[in-house]
């Protein structure tokens, strides 16, 4: 088991190095088109791939830290590290957005066209096919290592693959009708899905750092594999899940039929928690046997 989740450690800071060197490129490639042409929708997507690749960098650092085991200060692991950079990345896509839309209403107040469209199309281009292929890669990576980070990571970079076909039809059609207002004007259209990204990644961040219960499908499961579970088993209690970064954690009180030896109720805990480990790979199990009478019944309590 530890191999493998060092193998998926692995993967996971390998995949977030590579979406840090994707947005140091594409965000040095766009600011120095939308500064030569005075694009701001060039330059937006510029800034929102720069603060990509500081985020990008924070949740590779979180990563590193999440996948250090077990100390005697953290008894749980670090997996909360990853819920830190995610809630720091919507911050800063927040702060982002706004100084964009800020911007471009300047931009419609003042009237302020870029002076040529040429160069941000085709650097535009680039940026959409790179994402695109980065964004497949991480979420493939996430889905296969249940990660936080990386999940808030494609989530984002999804965002961008808008923002850049948004950028892209801004500078097309600039080109076609030279009408000045419609580079700010799709500048503040692309705002839209960055903040969307924002509360996605704020929202799920704070799950994972509040500790919410997991989510009903798997609780289910939980449940289903307690009432699998024939006499002396009658039943449970105090059931209780929550995620930490790709962790899974369960608690459960198992009702035992207080009649069977302690070997016995101790080997049952152990059937249960093996039981979901398999359903749940890599979840930390802890099943408490309670003692309770036989009355013919079994008992179900939430």
């Amino acid at each position: 088991m530890t191999d493998a989740v060092n193998a998926a450690d692995r993967r996971k800071i390998a995949a977030s190095r590579l979406a840090v060197l994707v947005a140091g490129v594409l965000g040095v490639s766009k600011l120095a088109v939308g500064l030569a042409t005075g694009s701001l929708v060039v330059m937006a997507s510029a800034a929102d791939s720069l603060v990509d690749m500081v985020v990008s960098s924070m949740n590779m650092f979180a990563l590193t830290v999440a996948s250090r085991p077990p100390d005697s200060d953290h008894r749980f692991g670090h997996g909360k590290a990853e819920g830190i950079a995610a809630l720091v990345q919507a911050l800063l896509l927040a702060v982002v957005g706004a100084l964009v839309a800020a911007e471009a209403v300047r931009r419609i107040v003042n009237k302020v066209a870029p002076s040529t469209t040429v160069p941000g199309l085709v650097v535009m281009a680039f940026a959409l096919v790179v994402t695109t292929l980065l964004v497949l890669r991480l979420q493939r990576v996430a889905a296969e290592t249940q990660s936080l980070a990386l999940a808030a990571d494609a989530r984002h970079y999804s965002s961008d693959v808008l923002v850049n076909l948004g950028v892209i039809a801004g500078l097309g059609l600039y080109e076609l009708s030279n009408v000045a207002v419609l580079d700010p004007l799709i500048s503040l259209a692309i705002v839209a899905p960055i903040l969307r990204s924002a509360w996605v990644v704020f929202r799920n961040a704070t799950d994972d750092l509040m500790d919410r219960e997991l989510p009903d499908a798997e609780r289910t499961q939980v449940i289903q594999l307690i009432n699998g579970m024939r006499a002396p088993v009658l039943g449970y209690h105090g059931l209780r899940t929550r995620k930490s970064g790709a962790r899974r954690y369960v608690e459960v009180h198992l009702h035992v039929a207080k009649d069977v030896s302690f070997e016995e109720a101790h080997r049952l805990t152990h059937v249960l928690e093996h039981a979901i480990a398999e359903k749940m790979p890599g979840a930390h199990v802890t099943v408490h046997a309670e003692p309770v009478t036989r009355q013919g019944e079994r008992i179900h309590a939430g």
